[in-house]
């Protein structure tokens, strides 16, 4: 039976829409790490002796800059998130849906009903799909630890969609388990 942490990292996507002759977008920024500790991470290595491992989580900014639907491009970035651990550990990496309550699109949304659809992948050419391993989603896997190991990721906003200027987020849960 495998004993951890999990970790629970939320950052958020957002888009500002200028309302003038093309329209422009800025992402928004990282929010706080939330730790949600499930069990200990520990080897027992006699009855008077455990040893430990504990990691953190870091993740950077998803900023997607410049976003003009009338022009027929999409918009992209990419950014990286850092594991450390005080062991070398096994470590998966899983991302929440966001507001969409699904992986295919995930969407942000502004003044409670415009959307404006995206996604976050694991490949620079936008083709697999980070998830949680479910309905065609990858996550990360590997070992991590007191050097760090880093991933990274790519957003891609897809061209042309038809949506109003306003401001538009989403917030993605980032789950590290080891």
């Amino acid at each position: 039976m495998r004993r951890g942490w999990v970790f629970r990292l939320a950052f958020v996507l957002g888009v500002l829409w200028v309302p003038q002759s093309f329209i422009m977008a800025r992402a928004g920024g990282v929010l706080p790490l939330i730790v949600n500790p499930v069990s200990p991470a520990s080897l027992l290595r006699s009855p008077l002796t455990r040893a430990t491992n504990s990691c953190s989580v870091t993740a950077g900014t998803l900023a997607f800059g410049n976003y003009n639907p009338m022009n027929g491009s999409t918009a992209t970035t990419s950014a990286i998130f850092t594991v450390t651990c005080t062991r070398d550990t096994f470590v998966r990496i899983y991302f929440s849906t966001g507001q969409s309550g699904t992986y295919f699109p995930r969407y942000m949304k502004a003044g409670g009903t415009s959307q404006l659809d995206y996604n976050i992948y694991g490949y620079a050419n936008h083709t697999a799909v980070i998830g949680d391993g479910t309905n065609g989603t990858y996550y990360y896997d590997g070992t991590a630890g007191p050097g760090g190991s880093y991933a990274r990721y790519y957003g891609l906003v897809p061209a042309s969609q038809n949506v109003p200027p306003g401001n538009y987020s989403d917030t993605i849960t980032v789950t590290v388990t080891f």
